[in-house]
């Protein structure tokens, strides 16, 4: 099995809000159901979970290169994952996910990532393969079935996020003008984790998710107060965006460039690293 880094691992995610009351079954949902049903792995353990360290970690077992992911464990809305996980074939890669990836895109998809969105759309299904996801392929338990929705149906940010998904890539294209009104996504900080970091250059607390923090503007750049171990530490923001969205183990030392020379614009779009 090959080595799991984060370039390979799809959708182990922390979904903060429960689940939508009618499943998105669109094609990146039947996409991750036809990959889930065919894997060239399965029964995969993606790390091992240490038990005496789950209560401190919410259920994150660690993997190589410091990648967290997890074991069994059980979305926000009660939807619970099987013990195993599977390698899924996304072209020519191996890419590690577990079986409540199409329950994350049926119930959770304005909490994927951009970029694991783009990774999803690459997925093929044969032509003549018809997929029809069933209530536990989906998460869902009890007596609620699950139905394929037409385009009138779909909420207008999906049929947004689907039409452009293809266009975007995560950091490699800026996004144009009329792009703006792009959807935001969260994801923890990997060294301050009581803090999400938005691909748009927001932060806010994790206790906190309705309240982004305030943001001011030091020697061009926007910073921001963010406490850890008890000490208040003033943080660039361009750099907060950057380890959380685009920064791989083991990448080295580097410094932020921005791509508009705009050091306020601290999209994750707008940023790049340059090895020093």
């Amino acid at each position: 099995m090959p080595e799991q880094t984060a370039e390979n691992i799809l959708l182990f995610i922390f979904p903060r809000k429960n689940e939508t009351k009618e499943p998105l079954i669109d094609e990146y949902t039947q996409k991750m159901v036809y990959a889930l049903r065919n894997p060239v792995e399965s029964n995969v353990v993606v790390g091992c979970v240490d038990e005496r360290k789950r209560s401190k970690t919410r259920g994150l077992a660690h993997i190589s290169k410091g990648v967290r992911t997890m074991g069994v464990h059980t979305c926000v809305c009660g939807a619970t994952s099987e013990s195993a996980d599977y390698g899924i074939k996304i072209g020519e890669e191996i890419v590690y996910t577990n079986s409540l990836a199409s329950h994350y895109l049926a119930f959770h998809r304005d909490e994927v990532p951009l970029d694991q969105l783009s990774k999803i759309r690459k997925i093929e299904i044969p032509g003549d393969c018809k997929v029809e996801p069933t209530s536990d392929e989906l998460g869902i338990h009890g007596q609620v079935s699950s139905r394929i929705l037409g385009d009138d149906e779909l909420n207008d940010a999906f049929k947004h996020l689907m039409n452009k998904c293809d266009k975007v890539k995560v950091p490699d294209s800026p996004l144009s003008e009329e792009e703006e009104d792009f959807p935001e996504f969260w994801k923890p900080h990997p060294s301050f984790q009581s803090y999400e970091i938005s691909n748009k250059g927001n932060v806010r607390r994790i206790d906190s998710p309705n309240k982004n923090l305030k943001i001011t503007v030091r020697n061009g750049c926007n910073h921001v107060g963010l406490t850890k171990h008890g000490k208040r530490r003033v943080m660039n923001v361009g750099y907060l965006v950057a380890e959380t969205w685009l920064l791989s183990p083991g990448f080295g030392n580097y410094i932020v460039e921005y791509k508009d020379k705009n050091p306020r614009n601290a999209n994750v779009e707008n940023l790049e690293l340059k090895k020093v």
